[in-house]
């Protein structure tokens, strides 16, 4: 008897742990009757990314844009983080030199940034996030933009 509600703990506990790292439902909205409310607030996540992506002098007076897509899970954690589009100041997508801050950013954004889900239905409900950054000769301008 003990061995079984052992194993049933051990399986309920790494089921919820595993919730953490993915969406919650298959659908993820873009549209909710509670957009996602960001915890922290949007000036400490600015100086926040300012302070800790470290631009290469190479590029400090280029010009650059990302577009970081990511989904906002029902607990309120980031997930599904991807690069949906890199420009540099010419227009080059796949030549853009910015995009290898892409990894450092994801990191950046899942440890400092949290929210409160969205919900939808009088539920908490996986939602679409937009994040733009532009790069400007040195200085960084973001954007957050619900889909």
């Amino acid at each position: 008897m003990k061995i079984v509600i052992i194993t049933l703990l051990t399986i309920i506990s790494l089921t919820v742990v595993g919730q953490a790292n993915k969406q919650c439902y298959e659908k993820v909205y873009r549209v909710a009757d509670t957009l996602p409310k960001l915890i922290s607030k949007p000036e400490d996540v600015l100086r926040i990314l300012k302070n800790e992506i470290v631009i290469p002098d190479s590029l400090k007076n280029r010009l650059g844009h990302l577009i970081i897509m990511y989904v906002i899970n029902c607990n309120g954690d980031l997930v599904n983080l991807r690069t949906a589009k890199t420009a540099d100041s010419n227009g080059h997508i796949e030549k853009n030199e910015f995009g290898f801050l892409s990894s450092e950013i994801f990191k950046i954004i899942k440890r400092e940034i949290k929210w409160i889900p969205a919900r939808h239905g009088g539920k908490t409900v996986d939602f679409l996030q937009i994040l733009s950054i532009n790069f400007e000769k040195g200085e960084i301008r973001i954007s957050l933009t619900a889909t």
